[in-house]
C-alpha cells in the first residue's frame, strides 16, 4: 500500500497557520518520546510549532501528534529553525493504516543553517500489522536570483537498508537549485521497522528561501493473499504430520 500524504516546514519567522480542531488522544499508545500531551489530527490539520517546541531553547515540549497510525513527536529544531512556523499532517481520509506526510512550514533565508529533529513510531493499535517501508524526504526552494541553493542532509535511525541516490549507510544528501534537483530522497527499510528517528540539516546560499521540509512515511500491510498461502502451508504440514503418524 503507497497512496502518497502531505508536510510542511518548522521554520524561523513564518506565523503559524490557523490549526484545524484537534482533541486530546488517551487511548493511543505513548511512544518514550511522549512526555507531554498526545493530540490525534485529522487529514489536513497544523500544529503551530509552539506546541512542539520550546520555542526559546528549540527543546521538545514532549507534547506528540498522531496522525493516522503513526504517532510523531520528540522535535527539537536549532540555528535557523526556530519552531516559529507550523507543522502539517497529510494522509489517506477514513480509519486504519496510511502513509502519512509531514510537512514543516516556515522561512529560512539566505545563507543560513538550520536543524530540525523529530520522532515517529507505529502505533500498534490501529496499524493492523502495518510498518515503515520507505522515507521520502524532500524540500521547497525558492530562487531569489543567481547563484540559488540550497542542501538537504542529515541521518535516520534505523539506517535504512538502502538510499535510492545510492548514499550510504544511514546519511541522507540532495540539493536544490534554481534548474537543478537531486531531491527528493527515498529511503528503504528491509526489513520493515516501526519506528524512525530523523535528524536534518538545511543549509542555504545566496539568493535562496526554503519554505518547506517535506518528509512521506511510507509503510506496508501485510498481504491478504500470503497470509492466505501461509495458512494453507501450515495446514499441507499439518496434515502430512498426521498422515505419518498414523502410517509409524
Amino acid at each position: 500500500m503507497r497512496t502518497k500524504t502531505a508536510m510542511y516546514l518548522a521554520g524561523a519567522t513564518v506565523t503559524a497557520l490557523v490549526a484545524m480542531t484537534t482533541t486530546p488522544n488517551t487511548a493511543a499508545a505513548a511512544p518514550a518520546f511522549c512526555t507531554g500531551t498526545t493530540v490525534t489530527v485529522g487529514n489536513g490539520t497544523f500544529e503551530p510549532g509552539s506546541f512542539l517546541v520550546d520555542l526559546t531553547t528549540g527543546a521538545s515540549t514532549g507534547n506528540c501528534v498522531q496522525a493516522s497510525d503513526k504517532i510523531f513527536g520528540g522535535f527539537s529544531v536549532g540555528g535557523a529553525i526556530t519552531g516559529g512556523g507550523s507543522a502539517g499532517w497529510l494522509f489517506t481520509a477514513g480509519t486504519g493504516p496510511a502513509d502519512v506526510t509531514i510537512g514543516f512550514q516556515g522561512l529560512i533565508g539566505s545563507n543560513s543553517t538550520g536543524f530540525l529533529n523529530y520522532s515517529v513510531a507505529v502505533d500498534p493499535a490501529t496499524s493492523n500489522g502495518a510498518l515503515i517501508s520507505e522515507l521520502e524526504k524532500d524540500f521547497t526552494l525558492n530562487s531569489l536570483g543567481a547563484g540559488s541553493t540550497a542542501t538537504l542532509t542529515g541521518t535516520v535511525t534505523p539506517a535504512p537498508s538502502s538510499f535510492i541516490s545510492g548514499d550510504l549507510n544511514n546519511a541522507f544528501q540532495c540539493t536544490r537549485t534554481a534548474t537543478t534537483s537531486t531531491c527528493p530522497q527515498f529511503g528503504i527499510f528491509t526489513p520493515t521497522v516501526d519506528h524512525l528517528t530523523v535528524n536534518q540539516t538545511i543549509k542555504t546560499g545566496p539568493n535562496t528561501t526554503v519554505t518547506g521540509l517535506t518528509d512521506t512515511i511510507f509503510q506496508t500491510v501485510p498481504e491478504p493473499a500470503s497470509l492466505a498461502l501461509l495458512g494453507s502451508a501450515l495446514v499441507s504440514l499439518g496434515l502430512f504430520y498426521r498422515r505419518r503418524q498414523r502410517s509409524v
